[in-house]
C-alpha cells in the first residue's frame, strides 16, 4: 500500500500543531507514504516542521496565495508533486486535521475497487452525525460567476466559457453543486491524474468562481464523469469523523468509536486545541522505547 499526503500550510499555522498532525500520520498511516506540504506560510514554517522526517517534502508558493481559488491552486501543486510518483491513495488534510487510527486506507481502497467512478471519499452529503449538508451558497456562486454578469471576474471569456462548459459538463452528470469537505478528504490517485491531463488541475478559470477549493475540486471531478463518496459517520464503521468548525463530538469519544481520519482540532464546546490535541496524542503509540525496558 502507497500513500501520498498532501497538506497546506498558511501564514496563522502554528508549527507545534503542524507537527503534531504530521506526528499522527507517521503513527498510524502506512509507512511507504509521500507526504507534500505546500507552504504559503512565507515564515517557513513547512521547513522547519519537515527537519528530520523521512519521507516529506516541502513546496513554497510562488507568493502569497490566501484560500478560495489561491488554496485550489497551492493545494493543485502538491498534487501534481506527489502524483509524479505511483500511489494507491491521495489523503488531503488540513493542519487542523489528525490521523487517529489505523487502517483507513484498505478502506478507501476498497471502496475505490467497489466502484471505479468514484473519485473522492469524505463527507459529501451530511456530516458524521447523518444531517444533510447544504450546497446551497456555493452553488448559488458558481451560478452567479457562470452568469452573463459573472464575465467581469474572468481573465477572459476563454476562461468563463471553460467553466460554463464545466458546470453544464457536472449538471448532465447529475452534479447538484456538492463537493467532499475539503479539511480532510481522500482521492483516487487516477481521478486526479485525469484532471491533470484535462488541464483542470490547478486550470486558473477555476479561482474565480468566489468558492472553497473543495467545490472547485468538486465541480471539476463531477464534469468530467467522476462520483463522490462517504467515508464515515455515527451509522458505520468507515474511518472519518469530520466537520467544517470544530470536532463533531468529545475526543474520548471519537477515540471510542475508532475513527481515524478527523477534523477540525480547533475546538469542542470549552476544549481548545492545545487540550484536544493531547488527548489523541496520548492515544497514539509511543514512537519510543520505555525507558524502563532494561533497567535493572
Amino acid at each position: 500500500m502507497r500513500l501520498a499526503v498532501v497538506m497546506p500550510i498558511g501564514p496563522y499555522c502554528r508549527p507545534e500543531f503542524v507537527a503534531d498532525t504530521l506526528d499522527s500520520i507517521e503513527a498510524f498511516c502506512v509507512p511507504e507514504r509521500r507526504i507534500v506540504l505546500v507552504d504559503d506560510s512565507r515564515q517557513g514554517i513547512g521547513a522547519k516542521v519537515a527537519v528530520g522526517r523521512a519521507g516529506v517534502e516541502v513546496i513554497e508558493t510562488p507568493a502569497a496565495r490566501g484560500t478560495h481559488g489561491g488554496l485550489y491552486l497551492s493545494l493543485s501543486d502538491a498534487m501534481q508533486v506527489a502524483l509524479t510518483e505511483p500511489s494507491d491513495v491521495l489523503l488531503r488534510l488540513d493542519t487542523d486535521a489528525l490521523v487517529a487510527a489505523p487502517g483507513w486506507e484498505e478502506a478507501a481502497v476498497q471502496l475505490f475497487n467497489e466502484q471505479p467512478r468514484l473519485a473522492s471519499l469524505g463527507h459529501c452529503r451530511v456530516d458524521p452525525h447523518g444531517t444533510p449538508r447544504s450546497h446551497a451558497y456555493a452553488a448559488g456562486r458558481i451560478a452567479k460567476a457562470t452568469s452573463l454578469k459573472g464575465l467581469v471576474k474572468f481573465r477572459s471569456r476563454a476562461q468563463w466559457q471553460q467553466v460554463r462548459s464545466l458546470v453544464a459538463d457536472a449538471r448532465s452528470n447529475g452534479w447538484d453543486g456538492e463537493a467532499v469537505m475539503g479539511g480532510i478528504a481522500v482521492y483516487r490517485p487516477e481521478a486526479l491524474q485525469d484532471l491533470d491531463r484535462r488541464g483542470l488541475l490547478g486550470a486558473p478559470s477555476l479561482t474565480n468562481l468566489g468558492i472553497e477549493e473543495d467545490y472547485a475540486f468538486g465541480l471539476a471531478l463531477r464534469a468530467n464523469g467522476w462520483e463522490l463518496g462517504e467515508f464515515g459517520s455515527d451509522f458505520d464503521d468507515l474511518p472519518m469523523y469530520a466537520r467544517h468548525k470544530d470536532l463533531a463530538a468529545h475526543p474520548d469519544e471519537i477515540l471510542a468509536k475508532g475513527k481515524a481520519l478527523i477534523h477540525s482540532t480547533k475546538s469542542w464546546e470549552q476544549i481548545d486545541e492545545a487540550s484536544i490535541r493531547a488527548i489523541f496524542r496520548a492515544a497514539r503509540p509511543s514512537p519510543y522505547p520505555d525507558p524502563d525496558v532494561g533497567v535493572t
